[in-house]
């Protein structure tokens, strides 16, 4: 094969611990305090027997609450909003004093995967008379009291452009195309997807780069505020023909989706298992990259959930 012309790159992985985060780290030390405890102490009221099951939703929230500071924001909002939706299900069934059922998913056979992926509505079947009222009233009186401080916090620093992680990995794809490489940015959850677009053209980036979006949801072209709906070929096609320049992707693109085209990988949240790093990487490290090597740079936040996970799956690929 190399005789005919093809490349095998060599992988230069890059991690980019952000400094001078200590304010993001001191709130991100607030929010696992809060899913270690208090989180998902509804549902251990609700489904005493459903231990195994509540922890891997509250992986999924870990996963989703270290992407970003907005998906975290995002995420603790929906939660809030489960909470005060049950606690309205909850007054109309005391009201009554009938049976009550409050939303439509339950958690048996799930697979962990599947569990973990994008849309994943962590809302149960449940039958209020089948429930201790007074401790589920307790519950969800401590956890909306130690959700709504937290959200706050998530706008004040959001308010203050403190996401960190979004600057950070907007430089690094800004540079990346200066030196007229062309880049993938992968966030696993379209929130994030949306925060660095949002950065992207807050600096006025969407003037001078076109750039696609390719998640679960969306598959578009935008240039200069424009936006085109495409398929995945056509935003194939224009990095390849380099109309355009950067695609923000979630993990959608990493299966079926080959961009060898671009050189440059920026991996905004680090996937949590090495099957799914390996396919993001996969993009751009296959047959057909005529680059000699391929950089993908890891974005985290120091002594972060993220960055030990990260080092466990490093030493779980070798």
């Amino acid at each position: 094969l190399s005789e005919k012309g093809y490349k095998f790159p060599n992988r230069k992985l890059t991690p980019i611990s952000i400094p001078d985060s200590m304010e993001i780290e001191m709130f991100y030390n607030h929010v696992n305090g809060y899913l270690s405890k208090r989180c998902f102490s509804i549902e251990e009221v609700l489904f005493p027997d459903r231990k195994i099951s509540i922890g891997f939703v509250r992986v999924s929230y870990q996963q989703r609450v270290a992407s970003s500071l907005y998906s975290c924001k995002k995420s603790l909002e929906r939660r809030l909003e489960k909470i005060n939706n049950l606690k309205k299900t909850l007054e109309r069934y005391l009201h009554a004093n009938g049976a009550s059922l409050y939303n439509p998913t339950g958690l048996d056979d799930v697979d962990l995967e599947d569990l973990l992926d994008e849309g994943y509505d962590d809302t149960f079947d449940v039958n209020l008379s089948n429930v201790n009222i007074p401790e589920l009233r307790q519950a969800i009186a401590l956890e909306s009291t130690a959700i709504s401080p937290l959200i706050r916090r998530a706008g004040e620093l959001l308010d203050e452009r403190k996401d960190l992680k979004i600057k950070e990995s907007i430089a690094l794809a800004k540079k990346s195309l200066d030196a007229n490489d062309k880049v993938l940015v992968f966030s696993r959850y379209t929130d994030t997807a949306d925060a660095l677009i949002n950065e992207f053209n807050l600096l006025g980036l969407h003037k001078y780069y076109k750039y696609g979006v390719y998640t679960g949801a969306t598959s578009c072209i935008v240039w200069n505020g424009r936006e085109w709906p495409c398929d995945k070929n056509e935003l194939k096609r224009g990095l390849f023909s380099g109309d355009i320049k950067i695609v923000f992707c979630s993990d959608a693109a990493s299966e079926g989706l080959n961009l060898q085209a671009a050189r440059v990988l920026i991996n905004v949240d680090v996937p949590w298992t090495p099957a799914r790093l390996e396919q993001r990487v996969g993009r751009i490290a296959r047959l057909g990259q005529m680059a000699d090597e391929v950089v993908i740079y890891n974005v985290w936040y120091p002594h972060s959930i993220e960055a030990r996970m990260y080092h466990r799956i490093q030493t779980r690929l070798e």
